[in-house]
This record gives C-alpha cells, sequence and structure tokens, in this order.
C-alpha cells in the first residue's frame, strides 16, 4: 500500500511539472516493490512512471530500458491487455523520438493489434500511425490515418452525450414524467 501511494504522489508531482519529486517519490516506490512484489502490476507502473521522467528529460536510453522492463512484466501477467498496450506505445514513441519511424510503426501496430478498434487509445494509436507517415513525408497516408482517428473520436463522443441524455430521460420515465 505504501509503494501505491509513492506512486502516486510522483504522478501528482509530475503533472505538477516537478519532475524531481516525482522521481524520486517513484524510486521509493521502486525500492519496496523491488522487495515485496518485484513482478507486479504496481511495479510494472513504476517503472513506466520512471521510464516517462526520463523520456521528458531527453534520456532515451533510460526511458527505453524502464519501459521494456515494464513491458516484460505486464506481458506475463497479462500478455494481451491494454496495459501492455500501452507500454508498446510509449515504446512507439521513444523510437520515433530517436528517429527510427519503423520501428516506432511497429509498436504501434503491436498495440493496436491488442485494443478494441473503436476505443480511444487505438484512436491515439491511429494519430501516432499518421505521425509516422508524416515523419515520412506521405501526408495523403498521414490524412488518412488521422481521419480514421477522428472518426473514433467522435464516435466515442457521441456515444458519452448519448449516454449522458439518456440517463437523465430514463429517471425522469422511471418518475413517471
Amino acid at each position: 500500500f505504501l509503494a501505491s501511494s509513492l506512486n502516486n504522489l510522483g504522478i501528482v508531482a509530475y503533472r505538477r511539472h516537478d519532475l524531481a519529486k516525482a522521481e524520486i517519490r517513484y524510486r521509493q516506490a521502486q525500492a519496496i516493490e523491488e522487495k515485496l512484489s518485484p513482478g507486479s502490476y504496481n511495479r510494472a507502473a513504476t517503472l513506466t512512471n520512471l521510464g516517462f521522467i526520463a523520456h521528458e528529460r531527453g534520456d532515451l536510453v533510460k526511458a527505453e530500458t524502464y519501459q521494456r522492463q515494464a513491458l516484460a512484466i505486464q506481458e506475463k501477467l497479462s500478455p494481451r491487455s491494454s496495459q501492455v498496450a500501452s507500454v508498446l506505445m510509449e515504446l512507439g514513441d521513444l523510437a520515433l523520438d530517436k528517429d527510427d519511424p519503423a520501428r516506432a510503426e511497429k509498436y504501434y501496430r503491436q498495440s493496436m493489434a491488442m485494443l478494441t478498434p473503436d476505443s480511444l487509445q487505438a484512436a491515439t494509436d491511429m494519430d501516432n500511425l499518421g505521425a509516422v507517415a508524416q515523419y515520412r513525408g506521405d501526408l495523403a497516408l498521414a490524412g488518412e490515418y488521422y481521419q480514421k482517428a477522428l472518426t473514433i473520436k467522435q464516435q466515442a463522443a457521441s456515444a458519452s452525450l448519448q449516454v449522458a441524455y439518456i440517463r437523465p430521460i430514463q429517471a425522469r420515465a422511471a418518475r413517471g414524467g
């Protein structure tokens, strides 16, 4: 429980752009997790978060190391999960930042293969594939990917609005009004 709280405090610091404090909290969580639960989801999350810090600081090698460690744990726990897809997506971002669009595309496609095609996470992968195509100068293909991502996001937004409006209507109907 302590490691989870430390990790959460690290997330708050990260979102406040206090990378030094975030890293301290993540490292504290990591020390506990290494002893008590080295192959846990929490350990993988902490490694992913340390990877985000390294990525933000421009240390792409260290960021990739953390993400690969997180991926190894996630793949053992739930091989075809959204958590694995998220780590693959981050590895794709790192590859693109390393000027390796072929490897980035591979990671984004692996990530997308694990997701429901109409999920927002899949839309993010579509956006990322669009970025790869744009990086390569293929603006037509980039546009296709961006359009697919937009369509998924619009459908998700529409579904959210329908749920938001259906619930009050259902409540009124249940009351007889």
